[in-house]
């Protein structure tokens, strides 16, 4: 899926203002889109067939959750909470279970029942001397601050009720979001001191009519401040027409250079950031500058139907894209910017899932494919689409991973081939498993191999198929909670193949013949999102979710557990480390002897790919945010931002920007590069640019 965000993101920002007046404690973390800017992708390698077909006979059923799978005692409390199911909760309780259970986050039943306002299990649950205090020790939030999140102003009187506190912040909250029945929750209380009330009067909005009135039946005593008359401005005609710098976003050069070379083949963009993931191909010449809204530099521009986040991939003239069509919403909703928002879109309407092929020259449509026809069987965040894995090809064969609607294998031509049914992966907040946004794993091809990493809400897995027919060959199952990366297989020069992986507990390299787990190292962001890659004869591993955001570079051919102590930053497995600067969506480059991470909020550091040393660091610009990963052609980085606005970058120790170009719409996807062109899929549209004579 790729998301969702430069984020990082935080809760709603008024719960941030909460928090603070509340405890004085660290900022709420939460996840965005995620699915969007992590949806990694292809490799390809000639793998012996019979070495293959010798060593992968271990067949293992994918064990798929179910409603009819007994649930444990604990789970079923919490499912109970956030459902309002009393009856249940009432007779867990009565069989013994201590109404203080609580999650691995720590959370409570009653932050569950606060958030979805279920008023009749909170008293029961203050009846059983629940502990209404009770914080979560990752977000530390109590249960009045997630019925915040959810604006529950019945939920937080009930809770003032019996003793909870909060209720000034609950005042302060109310009256700078505007939201009366938040400020009569608090004033319900009857703990607002005097002088709180006095003042809010004095400094409140007058235009806030409805809150005036419930402050002064409060008690609160003063005369509200008068309306300040907007000021009318004058033009100063001596004042400078260059407008005043509003940010320190770096200014491109006046003019586009652009490279006068042409490629003399075509090369392949054949999965998520290309050839092994490395987002990296020389000898393509894509172009600098253009404006897609003028049309400079634009070779073609094609509409595709429905939403799909994933990335585009080309093979020589043809261009492979995803899709999932909402029948009763041609333009379905999709959220950007850095607003912190945990909600899922839950959608109703039948979709239609589908491949499209196009020419990479002209951009008609060679051929269309639908795979599946259905309601979704899971939500997706709203930075998010139902096709967030990018395709992978081998120049025979196309994959593509449409997740819990299936695994499809095309011909070149548009034949389907096979299709597997993968289960229901459930790919979800881990804080809060109601809260789903939408699997984004790609897929990989390695020799005869089609390899999906499924991080899921339960018995999640990696797992081999045969590109030749789907078989399953291996499955081994992961001790991991959702994540949104994808696998990569690392070659290096010398030594053996492997795949690697990313995940909050750990990364992992395996055998790609066997599936047998070689290595581990840990630990990575409760979210992880940015694929691993091998460059420079290291592999990078990274994930940006608050507070863990490491970065590490690893030897391949590594084995056990590479785990550093908590005092250091290097071993002989792993080369150099960082535990701060790792993105939450963006997955980093290395491009010659440096290693670019683009955070989601723009910054982009430089540093030192083999041994961590920072280089340089500078704010690009763009206030949506970044979810697209970085790609790089011939001297130039490629930086997208949401709204569609692309930084290009010149490689190298000292930080220039080349120039600066419009798309024109939305763009949560990195782009592929080929022959000559660039290529974006954009919100509608899939479009190529190239330097036109």
């Amino acid at each position: 899926m790729a998301s969702r965000s430069s984020r990082w993101l935080t809760f709603p920002l008024f719960l941030i203002l909460v928090v603070a007046l509340l405890y004085g404690l660290k900022t709420i973390r939460d996840k965005q889109g995620v699915a969007a800017a992590s949806r990694p992708n292809t490799t390809t390698a000639e793998a012996p067939r019979k070495m293959v077909e010798g060593n992968m006979r271990r067949q293992l059923s994918v064990t798929v959750p179910t409603s009819t799978q007994p649930l444990d005692t604990k789970e079923a409390y919490f499912i109970a909470a956030r459902q309002g199911d009393l009856a249940t909760i009432k007779r867990l309780i009565e069989d013994g279970l201590d109404v203080n259970t609580k999650t691995e986050y720590g959370a409570t039943a009653l932050c569950y029942a606060a958030e979805n306002g279920h008023l009749e299990v909170i008293k029961y649950l203050i009846e059983k001397k629940i502990d209404i205090h009770a914080r979560d020790t990752f977000y530390s939030a109590d249960a009045i601050t997630w019925a915040l999140m959810k604006d529950q102003h019945d939920s937080i009187a009930l809770l003032l009720k019996h003793g909870a506190k909060g209720e000034g912040s609950v005042l302060a909250t109310g009256i700078t979001a505007n939201k009366p029945k938040l400020v009569a929750a608090a004033l319900g209380s009857g703990r607002i001191k005097q002088e709180q009330l006095d003042s809010s009067l004095k400094i409140i909005d007058p235009k806030k009519t409805d809150i005036i009135k419930l402050l002064k039946e409060a008690g609160a005593k003063g005369e509200v401040a008068a309306s300040k008359p907007e000021e009318k401005k004058t033009e100063d005609k001596t004042a400078s027409k260059t407008p005043a710098k509003t940010d320190d976003a770096p200014k491109p050069a006046f003019t586009v250079t652009e490279l006068t070379e042409k490629p003399t083949a075509a090369k392949p963009w054949n999965g998520f950031r290309g050839v092994n993931n490395a987002g990296v191909v020389d000898g393509q010449f894509p172009p600098t500058g253009w404006d897609v809204p003028t049309g400079k530099n634009l070779a073609w521009k094609t509409a595709i139907p429905g939403l799909g986040l994933a990335c585009p991939i080309v093979w020589g003239n043809r261009v492979f894209v995803t899709t999932a069509i909402n029948q009763e919403s041609p333009k379905p909703s999709l959220r950007i910017g850095q607003y912190g928002d945990v909600d899922s879109v839950k959608e109703t309407a039948p979709h239609t899932w589908k491949t499209y092929c196009l020419d990479a020259t002209t951009g008609s449509i060679l051929w269309e494919q639908t795979a599946y026809v259905g309601v979704p069987k899971v939500k997706r965040h709203m930075k998010s689409s139902h096709a967030n894995a990018t395709p992978a090809t081998d120049g025979k064969v196309v994959i593509v991973n449409f997740g819990s609607e299936g695994l499809y294998c095309y011909s070149m031509d548009g034949t389907q081939l096979w299709r597997k049914d993968l289960g229901k992966l459930g790919s979800s907040w881990f804080f809060n498993p109601d809260y789903e946004w939408g699997f984004g794993s790609s897929p990989i091809i390695y020799g005869d191999l089609v390899i999906v990493q499924c991080d899921i809400g339960k018995n999640s897995f990696i797992a081999a198929y045969s590109l030749v027919n789907g078989e399953q060959l291996w499955m081994t199952p992961r001790d991991e909670i959702p994540s949104w990366c994808s696998p990569t297989v690392v070659i290096p020069e010398k030594g053996q193949p492997e795949i690697v992986t990313v995940a909050s507990k750990f990364a992992r390299g395996y055998n790609p013949y066997t599936g047998a787990e070689l290595w581990k190292i840990g630990k990575f962001s409760e979210i992880a999102v940015p694929t691993p890659f091998y460059a420079a004869g290291l592999i990078y591993l990274t994930t940006g979710y608050r507070p863990i955001q490491p970065i590490f570079a690893i030897k391949p051919g590594s084995r056990g557990d590479l785990s550093l102590p908590t005092d250091k930053d290097s071993s002989d497995q792993v080369v150099w480390s960082k535990a701060r600067g790792g993105p939450y969506l963006p997955t980093p480059l290395v491009y010659g002897e440096h290693l670019y991470v683009c955070v989601n909020n723009g910054v982009l550091s430089c540093y030192e790919a083999k041994t961590g040393k920072v280089v340089y660091q500078q704010r690009l610009g763009g206030g949506s945010g970044y979810t697209a990963s970085l790609v790089a052609a011939d001297g130039r980085i490629y930086c997208t931002d949401e709204e569609g606005v692309v930084r290009v970058v010149k490689a190298g120790p000292k930080f220039e920007l080349l120039a600066l170009n419009k798309l024109g719409e939305e763009c949560l996807s990195h782009p592929a590069i080929s022959n000559g062109h660039i290529y974006f899929r954009t919100r509608d549209h899939v479009m190529a640019l190239t330097v036109k004579k």
